[in-house]
């Protein structure tokens, strides 16, 4: 199976799930590291989000696309208890390593809040979030449901031109 049907999902809370799925959100935060690299789906858990920490994030990545000269589109709807896309995961790294980064944007450092970072790009939403039951950590989506949805994502990148290939040192090149 290629990244492309990966079955590999992970719940998450909203707004953050959400947000990651727009492509607002660029580092997902975690105690715990994976190998996993490669499409990963996400699903919001069915726990419904206070206004207070909607707002509250909206105003922290408001602020960072504001200090990069760009405007950045909510989403309408957090919705719970569904399926809402998938993300491209490229690495994972210590929270360290990214915030020593050499020539890495800044606005990107200050979404490092937990010991591990997944680093997120390629962002694509359902058309319709699809409503089903999630689990704790990386968990499978069945086959059949991956096979039907794929033709159902929509890319859904703020700035379609993010990578952090942009980023990542070509060691050939060094001598």
């Amino acid at each position: 199976m290629d990244a492309e049907e990966s079955e590999k999902c992970l719940s998450m809370h909203q707004p953050w799930a959400s947000l990651l799925v727009a492509g607002i959100k660029r580092i997902e935060g975690r105690s715990w590291t994976t190998k996993l690299r490669g499409r990963l789906w996400i699903h919001a858990t069915q726990k419904v989000p206070k206004r207070e920490e909607i707002d509250e994030l909206e105003t922290f990545y408001r602020t960072l696309f504001e200090m990069l000269g760009q405007e950045v589109v909510f989403p309408e709807h957090y919705p719970s208890g569904v399926l809402l896309g998938s993300v491209e995961v490229v690495d994972c790294m210590k929270a360290e390593e990214v915030k020593n980064w050499d020539g890495l944007a800044e606005t990107l450092k200050l979404e490092v809040l937990c010991p591990m970072c997944f680093l997120c790009e390629n962002p694509r939403k359902l058309v319709l979030p699809q409503k089903m039951r999630g689990y704790q950590g990386i968990w499978n989506l069945p086959k059949k449901t991956v096979k039907n949805l794929l033709p159902a994502l929509k890319t859904s990148a703020v700035d379609p031109t993010f990578s952090w290939k942009n980023y990542m040192v070509d060691l050939t090149k060094e001598s």
